[in-house]
């Protein structure tokens, strides 16, 4: 096991409600470290100190994440786009270096973060590669080092429409069935926790539509509402992001700004940022190709500003999603012969084809047959994103059910069981196939056997209070089947992408590499999938109430607030 030098240069990155992330520009390495409720991380130091048992613990809840990682979301998102990392260990000096970024001593942390740090006493975290930056590559010519490197990071959310099993039909059923999570939740975020000014215009279900015209709205509509979905950086600095309007290490942001928090920011704010963002690309990311861009007549007003820049960096992101999304298409021909079948489209988007026909970007696209394949990173998310196949309703009663019958610590493990029968059918079949199609017919009795649950799936007798139920193996591995797909799509729902860009000096050097129509500029880039935490099975309650709370705070504000 690797140990962290206590004299490294770290950076505050950003941070989700289990995990805080540090970076070292040198090494171009980030830091994934486990945090704790400020409450209780006093009153647990000594303890964890002499007795190492909550460091074990830490280690080994580590060690099963990378396992996670491994033998589950790489070979359902691919290994291009997954990496799991490694255990690090961190002496006591270098903990007591990085206090101030880790803890509420750091100003840039989001207010509504601060009730969790990272424990002093931490002595694990996992090392990763800094997906900010495009990874080096043999045959890219050494002038590229000049050049800075983007990167935009996106939370795309469910880009589904849920699945209804288990409920009655009547209005709640037919909200869910016409108005996706992420857009009803805007009105709780918006009118009852104000924690935004006005709802996004972004709805998942378009970017994930295949359609170049859904697509290049959902991407202008993240870039002009970004709340907490979209952040762009240059080397490694976070430039643009929408659920602080603060800045990072390094923040074209003045300081002053940090403290503000969105709910009492107005749309001048907002806009002022959206014009630092078109002043900073135009020195840093289009400088000398103004005149190449005249010929496409390419704008983006904003507030009665021009917004050229910002409008070419969205284009070029749009082109690199479609560039990824024919490199990456496998068993389907040739992906340029594409033509992509009708995305469902939300109730609450605000997308309408007629607006968007004559869009000066993705018209110039299509113009030079550029459409969307049936491979890239997006298509690899939503596959996983619909192994759901039973919805919040179902996958509560089954929740239930199974805690009825005294199994349901079983749920956890089974992640590994189902991955297991799912490889024990791909075995021959090519290891890149798409794997929503694949059925699982395992033999589960083999499979079961090799998993240390705490007690062994068999038909039994199980008494539950004054009653006695007939349990049936099979029927309660189906149950536990749909759970865990349930669990892993949630994960998927809740992932990150990381897509970084750089310029290349020179003809294209290998795959990952593409041209900029518009520009001519040849970039190099990767794509990575962050955030792939393990759902656990306790938080399937959580779901089910926080669905029905905002579905109710839809139907109580919809009717009261000017659409």
């Amino acid at each position: 096991m690797a140990y962290i030098s206590a004299s490294s240069k770290w950076f505050y990155r950003g941070e989700g409600n289990r995990t805080l992330v540090i970076s070292n520009p040198q090494t171009q390495k980030v830091l994934r470290l486990q945090k704790s409720n400020v409450a209780s991380t006093d009153q647990t130091n000594s303890a964890q100190d002499s007795s190492g048992k909550a460091a074990e613990k830490l280690r080994l809840e580590l060690e099963k994440s990378i396992k996670l990682y491994q033998e589950v979301f790489t070979p359902l998102l691919g290994a291009q786009y997954v990496e799991h990392g490694a255990i690090v260990e961190l002496p006591g000096e270098f903990m007591a270096n990085i206090k101030d970024l880790v803890t509420s001593a750091n100003t840039n942390r989001p207010k509504h973060r601060l009730n969790k740090e990272v424990n002093g006493q931490n002595k694990y975290g996992i090392l990763m590669p800094d997906f900010c930056f495009v990874p080096s590559g043999d045959g890219i010519n050494a002038n590229e080092a000049s050049r800075p490197t983007f990167c935009v990071e996106i939370k795309p959310k469910c880009g589904t429409m849920p699945a209804c099993k288990g409920l009655e039909s009547g209005e709640y059923k037919d909200v869910k069935q016409s108005v996706c999570k992420y857009c009803l939740f805007q009105w709780t975020k918006v009118y009852k926790d104000e924690k935004y000014l006005q709802r996004s215009g972004y709805c998942p279900l378009d970017l994930f539509s295949s359609d170049i015209r859904r697509v290049w709205y959902a991407l202008t509509c993240l870039l002009n509402n970004p709340q907490n979905n979209f952040r762009i950086f240059q080397d490694g600095n976070m430039m643009y992001s929408g659920e602080t309007m603060a800045p990072s290490c390094g923040s074209m942001v003045e300081s002053e700004t940090t403290e503000q928090a969105p709910s009492t920011m107005g749309s001048n704010e907002h806009h002022l940022h959206l014009s630092k963002l078109e002043e900073f690309l135009s020195h840093s990311f289009l400088d000398s190709t103004q005149d190449m861009l005249t010929n496409h007549n390419v704008c983006g007003e904003k507030n009665g500003s021009n917004m050229q820049s910002t409008t070419v960096f969205l284009a070029t992101l749009l082109q690199l999603l479609i560039y990824d999304s024919n490199e990456n298409t496998v068993g389907c021909g040739n992906g340029s012969n594409h033509h992509p079948s009708k995305h469902p489209v939300c109730l609450a988007s605000q997308y309408h084809e007629a607006d968007c026909m004559t869009g000066t970007i993705p018209a110039y696209m299509m113009s030079k047959g550029l459409t969307f394949a049936q491979g890239g990173v997006l298509k690899k998310i939503l596959d996983v994103q619909r192994l759901d196949d039973v919805g919040t309703d179902e996958a509560f009663c089954i929740f239930n059910n199974l805690y009825a019958i005294g199994v349901k610590d079983m749920i956890d493990l089974h992640i590994f069981a189902w991955n297991e029968s799912q490889c024990s059918v791909n075995a021959n079949e090519n290891t890149n196939a798409n794997p929503r199609n694949v059925q699982i017919n395992a033999n589960y009795d083999q499979v079961h056997a090799n998993i240390n649950y705490k007690g062994k799936i068999t038909d039994c007798c199980i008494t539950n209070g004054n009653s006695l139920a007939h349990v049936n193996k099979h029927s309660v591995t189906s149950k536990l089947d749909s759970l865990t797909k349930f669990l892993i799509a949630a994960s998927a729902n809740d992932c990150s992408i990381m897509i970084s860009f750089q310029e290349v000096i020179g003809p294209l050097a290998n795959s990952n590499c593409f041209r900029d129509l518009l520009t001519g500029r040849v970039y190099k880039y990767s794509i990575a999938i962050v955030d792939l935490d393990q759902k656990l099975a306790d938080r399937i309650p959580k779901y089910y109430k926080e669905y029905n709370d905002i579905i109710d705070n839809y139907l109580s504000f919809k009717n009261n607030v000017e659409l």
